[in-house]
């Protein structure tokens, strides 16, 4: 079954892609409207913030698909 997934900041690296769907393939830039990229967590592993897409009227998001 094929699914569209949105990429966004790390996850649309080549390795982690292959990791999480061996079969994926690369289709183009794509763009989120009304929502932005939000760090509302902080990662206990990496001690880095963590970025999630939160609704946002007016805002865009860039990634793959």
């Amino acid at each position: 079954m094929a699914m569209e997934y949105f990429a966004y900041g790390s996850n649309m690296d080549e390795e982690v892609m292959q990791a999480c769907c061996p079969a994926h393939r690369f289709v183009g830039a794509a763009r989120l409207d009304d929502h932005r990229l939000a760090f509302t967590r902080r990662s206990v592993r990496t001690e880095t913030g963590v970025a999630y897409v939160v609704p946002d009227t007016g805002q865009a998001v860039w990634g793959v698909l």
